[in-house]
């Protein structure tokens, strides 16, 4: 029987952080005035006292500063990110050395920690990060729209670490500071919200990121135009939703449109425009374009490599990525590999247990109970299982669901079908509770819990189980669906059972 263990892998969907824009409050944030890329705990501290400005700069050295910086921009820009740092850092070296605080200060710091986060420094840009919301907040107040902009990049930073209550703490505080100064109808605010469903997607809350982006992305095409950056970003994450939820015809044309966005803007060869191609791949990986997807992964491997080098984390989920496509066409020899490599690399940026890890373990397991080495699977599905639950602090997440599957197929493939059965259940109760009764991945569960009672002999509940799952996938994919012609063939080999055990009681 061929079965389909549909939601058994998981792909990492590279989102985008949309950055309000930083109000024009000195010559050098008129020269870098953006809209920065995506990449809560208050961090200002009480009471807020001006800055004694003891040590001022004198006007050659603020040259030399204001140069310095201004060229580290240009090779931030131009991918050359180790430069950047260096003369960054030899900008920030003069203030430290000659000024107690200015704006100007701020922004080298800014613009630094900015730099950080893309090189995957977390640490440093998080110091950074704070010292610049701290001396903004007693140089201009603690609610001036500049600090929005800085508290959305380090949210964007524990975001990417996967502290989300941390994020939405600061995403929150950012909106309310974007409302107050620029009413609800801006763009600073459109990213916000864009922001904050970002976390609600990341928790698996669709219902609750749905419509945040879709009010985003209306706020800035009205504000912005349809062919703006800040748009690019929210079309990326409202696709992402719905790649998510299996909805490619959605997703497809959202990211489309905003791969059109990021090259035209950015270039063909640019990190941004690598996250798109990732994403759009696994758009095309959901579809059964196997080969369109593959193409798409290489060229994003490629860009990532040579924009970000080798070592980076944003590497992750491309190496994942492109194992689960080898995976899928029984490449094992091209994907093993490639999922340790994105362990390792996700090991050591963030050490073992983190987030970033469990993807790639649950989809390794994967790979080990295809080939029939359960052992090392079970071990890999429930650290996975742990991480997540760990992470989440509550059961109730599709990922979790999608752990119990794993399981389950697996007691199944080692003959425990009773241990089998209750893995099966506790996923469709998850599914269920987050998804309703009649979304596509209730019909996942429901396939593989009919062919579990069909190994069992029990073709009547068998049969019960496969008659829903074909119905959901008839309601949600009337155009036809890979998973829907699964499903269907499965139930035809269990009509021809049922019909060869009748004949035989006869």
């Amino acid at each position: 029987m061929k079965y389909k263990l549909l939601l058994s892998t998981l792909a990492i969907v590279a989102f985008t952080s949309v950055l309000a824009e930083e109000a024009s409050t000195t010559a050098l944030e008129e020269a870098n005035n953006k809209t920065n890329k995506p990449l809560k705990e208050t961090h200002i501290k009480e009471p807020i006292k001006p800055i004694k400005v003891e040590k001022k700069l004198d006007e050659g050295q603020k040259t030399v500063a204001t140069y310095l910086y201004q060229e580290g921009i240009k090779e931030r820009e131009h991918g050359s990110n180790n430069k950047a740092a260096i003369l960054l850092n030899k900008a920030l070296d003069i203030y430290k050395n000659n000024s107690n605080g200015s704006l100007e200060y701020a922004d080298v710091m800014y613009e630094l920690a900015y730099l950080y986060t893309e090189m995957g420094n977390f640490d440093e840009a998080e110091k950074l990060y704070d010292q610049v919301i701290d001396m903004k907040s007693q140089l201009l107040g603690a609610n001036h729209p500049s600090i929005a902009t800085v508290l959305d990049n380090l949210a964007s930073l524990y975001e990417r670490k996967s502290e989300f209550d941390k994020a939405d703490i600061l995403y929150q505080r950012a909106l309310k500071i974007n409302m107050q100064a620029t009413g609800e109808s801006s763009p600073a605010v459109a990213n916000s919200l864009s922001n904050i469903a970002n976390i609600d997607l990341a928790r698996g809350d669709y219902e609750a990121a749905e419509p945040l982006y879709q009010r985003a992305l209306t706020l800035m095409e009205k504000t912005l135009g349809k062919k703006n950056l800040a748009v690019a970003d929210t079309l990326n994450n409202l696709a992402s939703l719905y790649l998510k939820k299996e909805e490619y015809n959605k997703a497809k044309p959202l990211f489309e449109r905003s791969l059109t966005i990021v090259e035209d803007k950015l270039g063909r060869f640019h990190p941004e425009t690598s996250i798109r191609l990732n994403n759009l791949a696994e758009v095309y990986r959901g579809m059964g374009k196997l080969n369109e997807a593959e193409e798409l992964y290489q060229r994003d491997l490629f860009i990532t490599e040579k924009t970000l080098g080798k070592g980076h984390p944003s590497i992750v989920k491309t190496l994942n990525n492109l194992a689960e496509l080898y995976r899928k066409t029984n490449d094992i020899d091209k994907a093993e590999p490639l999922y340790l490599r994105a362990l390792r690399t996700a090991e050591a940026k963030f050490g073992q247990g983190h987030i970033s890890s469990a993807p790639i373990l649950n989809n390794l397991g994967e790979l080990y109970r295809e080939t029939g080495r359960y052992d090392l699977a079970e071990k890999l599905y429930k650290q996975s299982l742990t991480i997540l639950q760990t992470t989440f602090g509550f059961e109730e997440h599709p990922d979790i669901a999608i752990r119990y599957n794993n399981l389950a197929e697996l007691y199944r493939a080692k003959g425990d079908t009773d241990k089998a059965e209750r893995y099966f259940l506790k996923a469709l109760a998850i599914k269920e509770k987050l998804d309703g009764l009649n979304a596509p991945s209730i019909a996942i569960t429901e396939n593989n819990l009919a062919s579990l009672y069909e190994d069992k002999g029990d073709f009547k509940t068998a049969e019960k189980h496969y008659k829903r799952a074909i119905r959901i996938l008839n309601a949600n994919y009337p155009d036809g669906n890979p998973n829907l012609d699964i499903v269907k063939e499965n139930y035809a080999d269990l009509k021809v059972k049922m019909k060869l055990k009748s004949s035989e009681s006869q």
